[in-house]
């Protein structure tokens, strides 16, 4: 039985690993899919980004082996209070993934902690790329960060009402306009970090 049901296939998982399979009986799949796996192609992979192993065309469907992601990030936050050193592991998880996507020419058209998933060992890894479209197809510059829709997402999923927690409106206000790299230089980077606990 299917582990996840999605618009470009059925995702089982075997172990640590995960098989997506789109049927060729469905045009809109195959097409979801194709693009998807076009992507891992052009960006590789990445330790922020989960790891893509084998692209495999069989005469009814196409396949793909990626490591398991783990837990949805959203259902972890929503299920306790995440620590402040956790956080700070989320967002400089979140910028890296979304920096390497950007420096490979690609960008996010939206930006939801579902697309993130935490795994065994706290790490957390973007699993969703299929919003992902090309920089010059927007007609906007290529390398930059979507912290426009990074920041509205990460205030939303941390505080109650938007604007609550001031620690983090701060920062995203502070790095709205930088690269990955310079955002990362933002001394709320300096304090603790740790994994995320998955359960």
């Amino acid at each position: 039985m299917a582990y996840l049901q999605t618009s470009a296939g059925s995702i089982y998982r075997s172990g640590d690993l995960a098989i997506k399979v789109a049927s060729k009986t469905s045009p809109m799949a195959i097409s979801l899919f194709q693009k998807e796996i076009d992507i891992r192609k052009d960006i590789g992979n990445h330790p922020n980004i989960v790891h893509f192993h084998a692209f495999e065309e069989t005469p009814t469907s196409l396949r793909a082996t990626y490591d398991f992601g783990g837990r949805r990030l959203d259902e972890i936050i929503e299920g306790r209070k995440v620590s402040r050193a956790e956080r700070r592991t989320i967002i400089v998880s979140m910028i890296k993934a979304l920096g390497h996507l950007a420096a490979s020419g690609y960008v996010m058209d939206s930006i939801r902690t579902r697309f993130f998933r935490v795994n065994k060992f706290g790490e957390v890894k973007l699993v969703t790329i299929r919003p992902a479209v090309k920089a010059s197809e927007l007609d906007i510059e290529e390398n930059v960060l979507p912290l426009d829709l990074m920041a509205n997402e990460v205030v939303d999923v941390f505080t109650d009402t938007p604007y609550e927690d001031d620690e983090i409106y701060k920062l995203m206000f502070r790095i709205y306009d930088k690269s990955p790299e310079e955002a990362l230089e933002d001394p709320y980077f300096r304090g603790p970090m740790s994994p995320v606990t998955p359960e």
